[in-house]
């Protein structure tokens, strides 16, 4: 917030913070509070801990349900090295959500924004962040090759925030391309409905993001539409 009420004045001209310096700001932050979070839960054994009593819990349950349990903590025990990373790629769609929400308030209740609007449909990522996951995800592969569970953890969880970075991308793309229908917000709401039944085009959202600066999928999807 502090970022986004910045602005300078060049004669009458007012150019405020840029919505790309702000998602660029947000991954920053992101990322550093993933290192912050490895550490305490891998270093500190906070995280193995954590899964100790919560399957000592799942232990609790009727006999009749011990296989589903064995199957869940399977899953569990692939995924709980992440969850520092997860939870700050969440935490990035959060404030995404929250931004849109607090904008939708200002308006609903009448009262001035006290900038311009920040679009998703305008959203485009700074280059950073390619260089970013290229640079992370190809050291998380060679750590997995190599089989080094340390830098296994530390750069699996700091490709997620960036993911959730490349799915508002994603977002952006189709939010713009809604707003050339004629109906946006119900083709938004059958979208996201769509998104939600069908986990896997999540995949698909985060490719594009990723592909954008290559394809340019929002122009070309923008003119298609202009045509018909």
């Amino acid at each position: 917030p502090r970022l986004a009420m910045q602005a300078k004045q060049q004669g009458r001209k007012k150019t405020w913070y840029p919505l790309e310096r702000l998602s660029g700001a947000l991954g920053l932050y992101a990322l550093c509070a993933t290192v912050l979070l490895v550490v305490v839960w891998h270093f500190t054994n906070t995280g193995p801990k954590a899964l100790e009593v919560l399957t000592t819990a799942l232990q609790q349950a009727p006999l009749e349900a011990q296989d589903r349990i064995q199957l869940i903590f399977k899953y569990l025990t692939i995924i709980w090295p992440y969850v520092p990373g997860a939870s700050m790629g969440l935490f990035t769609l959060m404030i995404a959500i929250s931004t849109s929400l607090v904008q939708k308030w200002f308006k609903r209740h009448k009262v001035k924004f006290p900038r311009p609007a920040l679009k998703l449909s305008e959203l485009y990522l700074p280059w950073w962040c390619w260089k970013a996951f290229a640079a992370v995800g190809a050291a998380w592969a060679i750590s997995l090759q190599f089989d080094i569970s340390t830098l296994q953890y530390v750069f699996g969880n700091l490709t997620l925030p960036l993911v959730a970075l490349f799915l508002l991308q994603g977002l952006a793309i189709a939010t713009a391309f809604a707003k050339k229908q004629q109906n946006p917000k119900m083709f938004l709401v059958l979208f996201y409905g769509f998104v939600v039944i069908f986990g896997w085009t999540l995949l698909i959202l985060i490719l594009g993001g990723l592909l954008e600066p290559w394809l340019d999928l929002r122009t070309r999807l923008i003119q298609t539409k202009e045509k018909e």
